[in-house]
């Protein structure tokens, strides 16, 4: 169901002075109404300002005002003079349907959302969190129309991927409080989703079940610490969406980790995680929407090898994740082309097994992006983001100069998508 947005105006003060002193009101058995009645003042005096009309054509007033209509004996005299009478005031009550949006033309659609779309309640809205990676679809084309294509006939399935090229400089890529170890890095992605249109649970239920495969690999130009951090990783991840009533969310999850150095081709560790998210979107204004989620992950963790940089990307053992985030994203043109998206979030990492057991994580990032959605398949995105981390005492002991740091990375990621 589509939402639409109706605005009143509301008069202010020093309007309902003049009312009261340039109008005879009506006597107090007639104060009281039946419904479908209206009020009337009868101007006895010239009206001193610009009329209700004059301010806002059609507009409904409330207040003491509310479901009252101006009426002249003669509308070429008030009180004995002749005025010039510019525009008729309405004589009938508003109809609220004029306002209602022209039905006729189609709305953007976006592939396996259900219920209102930002687009709808915000134009030009783009979605964010776990929806991040959807892209509207334009509007349908005469064609289908004409042909009457339901959701039916495009099928049940949906199937879309992806892939993304990122270069970007980071200035502390061991992530260390000294010895900082500046590069170039690249990141290249591919990843493919399977999901079912919306399955309907009832009014207030919708579920989306959901399949993702992606795989990335990094490569790093410092030659002193190429060979360390490069890495190759893939995840699969099967989940389940819920869509609730006034914008909410609830994902449930459960994926497979792996990770392999790209040097020696080993296996370095792998990981089953089961997740949850809850996410909310806020409409601030008419080009600016507020997402924010809460989640908590349970990964556990099975290291193969050790990691050759001590104390870097320390994964030995199970580890609980909770977090927070908000990001705003701000439409910068009436197409919804170039968006501003700036971002802030907090983590909290507890492990629970081995020699890391005890060991707790905090860690904030922050950051700011611009996207240029150029093409229905193709956006550029720029973005600067910043990262700190630090660790309880038994985690300092631990990870000594990995126990915290702060770092700052600049970069482009260039992204294609296909829905099939």
């Amino acid at each position: 169901m589509k939402k639409y947005s109706l605005s009143f105006c509301i008069f202010s003060l020093p309007f309902l002075v003049c009312a009261v002193e340039f109008s005879e009101p009506v006597s107090f058995e007639d104060a009281g109404s039946n419904l479908g009645e209206q009020q009337i003042v009868e101007v006895v005096r010239k009206w001193v300002g610009p009329t209700p009309e004059d301010l806002a054509p059609g507009v409904v007033a409330l207040g003491s005002l509310k479901e009252r209509k101006y009426l002249l004996k003669n509308r070429d005299e008030v009180a004995g003079e002749l005025v010039e009478v510019k525009k008729e005031l309405p004589t009938q009550p508003y109809d609220l349907n004029i306002r209602k949006p022209d039905r006729s033309k189609p709305a953007p659609r976006l592939e396996g959302w259900v219920g209102p779309t930002p687009e709808e309640l915000a134009p030009g809205a783009v979605a964010l969190g776990s929806l991040a990676s959807r892209r509207f679809l334009a509007p349908a084309r005469e064609d289908e129309q004409a042909s009457g294509q339901t959701e039916q006939e495009q099928g049940f399935l949906q199937l879309s991927a992806f892939t993304s090229a990122r270069p970007y400089f980071t200035n502390n890529a061991l992530r260390q409080k000294s010895d900082e170890k500046k590069s170039f890095v690249l990141e290249n992605a591919l990843g493919v989703s399977l999901s079912t249109r919306g399955i309907s649970l009832g009014q207030y239920l919708t579920m989306i079940p959901r399949i993702d495969l992606m795989m990335q690999v990094a490569t790093y130009e410092n030659k002193e610490i190429k060979d360390v951090l490069g890495y190759g990783f893939g995840m699969l991840k099967g989940g389940v969406t819920a869509e609730l009533p006034n914008n909410y969310s609830v994902s449930t999850g459960l994926e497979y980790n792996l990770l392999h150095s790209t040097d020696s081709g080993n296996k370095m560790f792998d990981a089953w995680a089961p997740s949850l998210r809850l996410s909310k979107m806020f409409v601030a204004t008419e080009h600016t929407l507020i997402m924010t989620d809460a989640s908590m992950k349970f990964a556990l963790t099975e290291r193969v090898i050790p990691f050759q940089a001590p104390g870097v990307f320390a994964d030995d053992g199970d580890n609980l994740q909770l977090g927070i985030s908000t990001t705003l994203i701000h439409l910068l043109d009436q197409e919804g082309k170039f968006m501003l998206m700036p971002r802030v979030g907090l983590t909290r990492t507890e492990y629970l097994k081995n020699e890391q057991d005890g060991r707790v994580d905090w860690s904030v990032n922050a950051g700011v992006g611009l996207t240029w959605q150029a093409l229905d398949w193709m956006s550029l995105d720029t973005g600067l983001g910043w990262s700190t981390l630090w660790m309880n005492e038994k985690g300092k002991n631990l990870q000594g100069e990995s126990s915290s740091y702060q770092a700052w990375d600049l970069g482009l990621t260039l992204m294609a998508n296909q829905a099939f």
